[in-house]
């Protein structure tokens, strides 16, 4: 027929057919037919091509091939189609080198075509629950980073790859071999992404990463200053980033190089932008150890920090740097001024518009009443929140920016 809908019905229908005992041998035909479409076909008939070879490879596993020779057209409706159906089959064929081929192949998937990119998720996810699945997903990924047009400030990884994101998160050995593994990368995204898993591991408020100790063994010592430039130019977390540093050590604490290099990072850059956070993470890793090399750093970087610490209360404060009771007040009433705006954006349209509110003038509790009775005082609680920021954000901004700057565009070696 020259009737494009009737083709693809005829090609839909000839692949849900069921061809067992004497009706075999039909598959071989009918495969022979879908060849001599595929030479003339329009995009729309290349789709349902690539369907139907999906459904007959149930019946017939040397399909396989004919679905991987689609991977040359390279358009994103049959990128679509063939990622559709390894995430169909990815119970039954993961291990088979065509999956693993087309699986690995679709790492060009841009980040507009979020259909190919959820099946890719769920893929990917699968792979990281059976044994040895993470080298293939980590293989995809590193893949995807360098070969999709993947930007971290258009868009966060976690909310691509959600499935892959919280996987990593509940896979703490896993997920820092793969951090160490992205910050040695030469490729920039990789390095954003490495901060991105580090403060949503942060954000859970769970245990502070490290480098993956395996993965130190494998790298020399101009890998570890890399990955230590690339760590400190994503990682804004005090605490992250004092961890990270002090798990080099883990490469092997006596060696000279490794022991200069951990100095250099926590009492000459990390140490001076959070004097406190890192002279009090030092003081809790001293506590243990017992080796040597580990206690006479600590008990070094620590005495170097207090000396800063020293130097700096003994500088007078300029009277320039006092700020005036009347422009405190100012600056305060702005802020009040700034949060009721929010407040009364925020409730536009919300139910609470619905119900009497009093606005508290003094006291320390409240109370309502309830059929007639005035209930027990519930006493009012302060609430906070604080973010620590480098001491060279503070006091010299432009110097911090360039510094984090020349860390992200350091090469190797250099």
């Amino acid at each position: 027929s020259k009737n494009q809908n009737e083709v693809i019905a005829g090609v839909n229908a000839l692949a849900r057919l069921k061809y067992s005992g004497t009706k075999i041998q039909l598959i071989s035909r009918v495969r022979n037919r879908f060849e001599e479409l595929e030479s003339n076909a329009s995009p729309d008939v290349l789709f349902a091509l690539t369907q139907s070879y999906g459904i007959l490879l149930v019946q017939r596993k040397s399909i396989s091939k004919k679905l991987v020779s689609f991977l040359a057209y390279d358009t994103a409706e049959i990128d679509y189609a063939l990622s559709r159906i390894i995430f169909v089959n990815r119970g039954n064929w993961q291990n088979e080198d065509w999956y693993k081929k087309i699986f690995n192949t679709l790492s060009r998937t841009s980040t507009k075509n979020k259909g190919i990119i959820n099946y890719l998720d769920y893929v990917a996810k699968s792979y990281m629950e059976k044994p040895n699945g993470f080298p293939i997903v980590e293989k995809f990924l590193l893949d995807w980073l360098k070969n999709s047009d993947y930007s971290p400030r258009e868009e966060r990884f976690g909310k691509l790859f959600d499935s892959v994101s919280s996987e990593y998160l509940s896979q703490r050995d896993e997920l820092e071999r793969f951090i160490t593994q992205l910050f040695n990368s030469e490729y920039s995204v990789a390095h954003s992404l490495a901060g991105e898993f580090v403060s949503s591991n942060s954000l859970r408020k769970r245990t502070h990463l490290r480098f993956s100790k395996s993965v130190l063994k494998q790298l020399t010592m101009d890998d570890l200053v890399y990955i230590s430039r690339k760590m400190i130019a994503q990682v804004y977390q005090s605490k992250e980033a004092a961890t990270f540093a002090y798990s080099l050590l883990n490469k092997n604490p006596t060696d000279k190089s490794v022991w200069s290099l951990v100095y250099e990072l926590l009492a000459e850059i990390i140490g001076p932008n959070y004097l406190d956070t890192t002279i009090s993470f030092m003081k809790a890793e001293k506590k243990k150890t017992k080796a040597r090399s580990r206690l006479r750093l600590c008990d070094k970087i620590i005495a170097k920090l207090e000396k800063d610490i020293e130097r700096l209360e003994a500088i007078p404060r300029l009277k320039e740097c006092y700020v005036s009771q009347n422009h405190s007040y100012l600056a305060h009433r702005e802020h009040q001024k700034m949060m009721r705006k929010s407040m009364d954006q925020a409730n536009e349209g919300s139910l609470i518009n619905f119900v009497t509110r009093v606005s508290l003038k003094y006291g320390r509790g409240s109370f309502i009443t309830v059929n007639d009775e005035v209930t027990n005082p519930t006493p009012m609680v302060t609430h906070s929140t604080s973010m620590e920021l480098p001491r060279s954000e503070v006091h010299h901004p432009v110097y911090g920016a360039l510094q984090r700057l020349n860390y992200r565009m350091a090469k190797r070696g250099e």
